[in-house]
Formats: C-alpha cells, sequence, structure tokens
C-alpha cells in the first residue's frame, strides 16, 4: 500500500483535481446556472436568453432526476445488505440458543446423576478389551462437551460481530433513505421550475407569433400606403446611409424567421415613455393607429427609404411634418399587438423590409 500511494504521488501532481473535485465542481456550475435561469426576468429578458435559460432548466431536471434515480438505487440496495444482516444475526441467535441449550442439558445431566456416567461405563467390564473399549468412548464424550462449549464460545463471538455489522447497515440504509428522499425532492422542485420556464416561454412564443400575425395583416396597407406616398415624389432609388439609433435600449428580438415567423424588424427594449427619436431627417407620412402596429410613425427620407416605429405609446409628430435626425418623434409603450413595452422598429426600401441592422451604426 505504501508503495502504490508513493507511485501515486509521483504521477499526480500537487494540486492537482481529483475526478469527484471535479464532478463536485461540475455540479456547482450546472446548480449556478439553474439558479440564474430560474431566477431569469421574463420581461425584460430577450428570445435568445428565455430560450437558453428553459435549456439550462431542463439540463438541472434530468440531472436531478438521474441522481434521484440512484439514490433510491443505492437505497434498495442498502435495505437489501442489512435485510441480509439480519437473517444472520437471526441465524447465529437460533445457533447459540441450540448450544446454549444443550449445554445446560448436559450440565443438568452431571447434577442429577454426579459420576453416573464413569462408574455405568466401568461398572460392568468382562475383560481388558471391554475396558479400553469404554475408556475410549469415555474420552470421547468429554472432548465432545469441550467441543460444544467452544461452538458456543464461537457463535457468540460471531454474534456480536454480525450486531455490529447489522446497526453498521442500519445506520447506512437510513442514511441512503435520507439521501433518496432529499433527491426525489430535489427532483421534484427542478421539474416544476423548468415545466414553469417552459411555461412562461410557451407564452412568449404565442405572443410574439401572435404580434407578427398581426404585424403581417397590416403589411400589406403598410407597403401600399408607402407606395403611394412614394410614387408621388420619389423614383424609388435606395440609398441607406446616415442613421441614429432611434431609442437607447437592448435588442431583444432580431430581425428575421423566427419561431415559424417571419419578424421584419427589429424589437429594442426600453421602458414606457422613454423617448423615440427619428432616425434619419425626413417627412412623416403617417403617425396614427395602425393594427398590430398600434401606434406607429413612418417616415419617409427619400430616395425610397422608410423607417417605421411602431406600438409607441404617444405620437410626437403629425403627418406631413419635416423632422430632423435626432428629433423625438414619440414615445416608447406597448399598443397594438405587442409583448411588452419596445420599439417595433423597421427600415424599408421601395416598400420592402430589410433588416435595420444594415444600415444602423
Amino acid at each position: 500500500m505504501v508503495l502504490v500511494a508513493t507511485v501515486v504521488a509521483t504521477v499526480v501532481p500537487v494540486g492537482a483535481q481529483t475526478l469527484d473535485e471535479a464532478r463536485r465542481e461540475r455540479e456547482e456550475n450546472r446548480r449556478r446556472q439553474a439558479e440564474a435561469a430560474a431566477e431569469l426576468d421574463v420581461l425584460a429578458a430577450s428570445n435568445a436568453e428565455l430560450e437558453a435559460a428553459l435549456n439550462d432548466l431542463t439540463a438541472a431536471a434530468r440531472t436531478a432526476a438521474a441522481r434521484s434515480s440512484a439514490a433510491h438505487q443505492a437505497a434498495d440496495v442498502a435495505a437489501a445488505e442489512l435485510a441480509t444482516a439480519r437473517q444472520v444475526l437471526a441465524s447465529k441467535q437460533a445457533e447459540i440458543s441450540e448450544l446454549r441449550g444443550e449445554v445446560v442439558a448436559r450440565a443438568v445431566a452431571a447434577y442429577v446423576h454426579p459420576g453416573n456416567d464413569v462408574l455405568s461405563e466401568f461398572g460392568d467390564i468382562r475383560d481388558v478389551n471391554d475396558f479400553e473399549r469404554r475408556r475410549v468412548m469415555l474420552k470421547q464424550v468429554s472432548a465432545h462437551d469441550a467441543d460444544v462449549m467452544d461452538q458456543l464460545k464461537a457463535a457468540e463471538e460471531d454474534l456480536v460481530v454480525a450486531q455490529v455489522e447489522a446497526e453498521a447497515l442500519s445506520e447506512k440504509a437510513l442514511a441512503r433513505r435520507a439521501e433518496a428522499d432529499a433527491a426525489a425532492i430535489e427532483a421534484e422542485s427542478a421539474r416544476v421550475t423548468a415545466a414553469r420556464r417552459q411555461a412562461e416561454v410557451d407564452q412568449r412564443i404565442a405572443e410574439f407569433r401572435a404580434e407578427v400575425d398581426a404585424l403581417a395583416k397590416a403589411e400589406s396597407a403598410l407597403v401600399a400606403l408607402i407606395a403611394k406616398k412614394e410614387a408621388e415624389a420619389y423614383n424609388g432609388r435606395v440609398s441607406a446611409t446616415g442613421l441614429i439609433w432611434p431609442v437607447r435600449g437592448r435588442v431583444t428580438s432580431e430581425y428575421g424567421p423566427r419561431w415559424g415567423r417571419m419578424h421584419q424588424g427589429i424589437d429594442i427594449g426600453a421602458p414606457s415613455g422613454t423617448p423615440i427619436w427619428a432616425a434619419k431627417a425626413g417627412t412623416v407620412i403617417h403617425a396614427e393607429w395602425m393594427g398590430g402596429y398600434g401606434n406607429v410613425v413612418l417616415i419617409d427620407h427619400g430616395e425610397g427609404f422608410t423607417t417605421v416605429y411602431a406600438h409607441q405609446s404617444s405620437i410626437a409628430v403629425a403627418e406631413g411634418q419635416a423632422v430632423s435626425r435626432g428629433e423625438v418623434i414619440g414615445y416608447v409603450g406597448s399598443t397594438g399587438r405587442s409583448t411588452g413595452p419596445h420599439l417595433h422598429f423597421e427600415t424599408r426600401f421601395g416598400g420592402k423590409a430589410q433588416n435595420p441592422r444594415n444600415s444602423l451604426p
């Protein structure tokens, strides 16, 4: 053992992480990720953050369920070991009882008939051969008495060992069962948390799809309006330079396909009432309610380029008004079909939506 320890010490560097330590660190990291996922603010989180949180919680729930299953298996093994130990203990107790009965019987016989066995063995000797035969028989009886006493002593010693083992296994079984119960509680908690987050994500998906569907219904009217206004004064050439961000905030939903729907712009999260700026100088060609867009402002920047600012809580400009870049045109809200306070911002060229990121600084 010393040699093995020496060899291991020479192979494993000082301070090296053991396998158990690495596993514990991994479990701790997963636990922290799950806690962070459970505490995520649903309203403030982006779609990607919600999906990542759901993945973390689902993984944590699977891990907890596996740990619970393993703990229950360990508890079952410990219970089986305890049952076997108790059987051994009962067997030893029965053996001791039988041996003690035999010893007591011999002691009583010796007390009631002291010396009778010896006298009876030698009282009727016919010749020398008969004497020798009876002497050997008496010696065997004495040896048997000694053997019974030895067996009794050994059985009593075995009983002590069996009792110690049974007690240890009983404590082990209780500990394993407690671990299994705790793991089951943890697994159920993880499952409930994951289910709650899944419901929140499902709700977000449903709201998002409803919003996009509502915007899609207004799409034809929007395209027609832009085309009409542009046809009055512009030749449809495209220029996408000189924009600023229309509001301070974080993009919570990008342009493009999302959950089975096409998102025509980007969503910039911001508190209700946050000022919205014109991304570029131009002329307001629409400033009122429009279906799923809610309160929406459209600004024509010339050369077929239009920007769209939807879901405003209130509008600060009027149709036909000339605005400069950075001028306040309205305020963030959640009107129309909206999942919460944010600015839905679109850039359109010739009436067709393109990714606003391609035009923003």
